[in-house]
C-alpha cells in the first residue's frame, strides 16, 4: 500500500536547488508597495523576517511586479517625510540586490557562502558581489562592462566641460550658432590633446574632485567649506581648482 505522504503534490515554493526556501508569508499572494512599506519602513511587526519576504518574492513575483512594488514603497514613504523616504530607498537597494542575486546569480551567491541563514544586511554585500560576478543587474539584464561605464562617464564629463566652455566663450557678434559650436568644441579638443593627451587625464581628475566635493558637502553640512579647502590645499599640482 502506498504511503499517503507519497501522493502529496511536490512543494511549489522551491524554484531550484540553489535558491533558499522561502518562509511562509501568511495571507500574501501579491507583494505590493504598501505591504513593503508597512514591513520595512512602517511600524508593522509581522511574523516573517525581511529575508523571508525577499525569498517569497524571488519564488512568487516576476521582476516587473517586484520592481513596481519597490517603486511604490518609496513613493508611499515620500509622503511621510524625508527620513521615511531615505529609509525606503535604503531598503530598496538591499532588496534589489538580494532579489536579483538569488534569482539571477544564485550559483555565484552560493560560492560566496550565502545560504538560508544569510542575514538581510549581509545580502547588501554578497548580493552585489554575486551580480557583478554574473555580469547582471539586479533585474537580470546584462550589466555594463567596466570599460563601458568609464566611457559613458567620460562622455558625461566632456559634455559638462563643453557647457562650461560655452559659458566662458559666448557667441560673438556675427558668428553663426554652428561656427560658435565648432569654436567651442575646438577649445575642448585642444584641452584634451594638451601635453600629448594629458589634458584628458586632467579633466578626469578635475571631475573626480568635483564628485568628491559634492559628497563632502552632503556629509559635512555647514563645515563643508573648511573641509573642501583642506582638500584643495592638498591637490596634486596638475589639478587647478578653487572654491567658488
Amino acid at each position: 500500500m502506498n504511503s499517503p505522504i507519497a501522493t502529496l503534490p511536490a512543494r511549489a515554493d522551491v524554484v531550484s536547488a540553489n535558491a533558499p526556501r522561502a518562509e511562509h508569508v501568511r495571507g500574501l499572494h501579491t507583494i505590493t508597495g504598501q505591504y513593503l512599506y508597512d514591513r520595512f519602513v512602517g511600524d508593522h511587526d509581522g511574523d516573517t523576517t525581511r529575508m523571508g519576504i525577499v525569498r517569497y518574492a524571488v519564488e512568487n513575483c516576476d521582476t516587473d511586479t517586484f520592481k513596481k512594488a519597490l517603486k511604490d514603497m518609496v513613493a508611499i514613504a515620500e509622503k511621510h517625510g524625508d527620513a521615511a523616504k531615505k529609509t525606503a530607498q535604503n531598503h530598496q537597494t538591499v532588496m534589489r540586490l538580494a532579489y536579483g542575486a538569488w534569482k539571477f546569480a544564485s550559483p555565484h551567491l552560493n560560492m560566496l557562502g550565502a545560504d538560508d541563514k544569510t542575514g538581510y544586511q549581509a545580502m547588501r554585500v554578497l548580493g552585489k558581489q554575486a551580480l557583478e560576478k554574473a555580469g547582471r543587474k539586479w533585474d537580470g539584464s546584462k550589466a555594463d562592462s567596466k570599460a563601458d561605464k568609464e566611457a559613458a562617464r567620460f562622455d558625461k564629463i566632456q559634455a559638462h566641460r563643453l557647457a562650461e566652455i560655452r559659458e566662458a566663450n559666448p557667441q560673438n557678434d556675427g558668428e553663426s550658432p554652428a561656427a560658435w559650436e565648432v569654436r567651442c568644441r575646438g577649445l575642448l579638443a585642444a584641452e584634451l590633446a594638451e601635453n600629448e593627451g594629458a589634458g584628458a587625464e586632467k579633466l578626469m581628475a578635475r571631475a573626480n574632485v568635483c564628485e568628491l566635493a559634492d559628497k563632502v558637502k552632503k556629509l559635512c553640512g555647514d563645515d563643508y567649506l573648511a573641509v573642501l579647502q583642506h582638500l584643495l590645499d592638498n591637490l596634486p599640482p596638475e589639478v587647478e581648482m578653487t572654491i567658488g
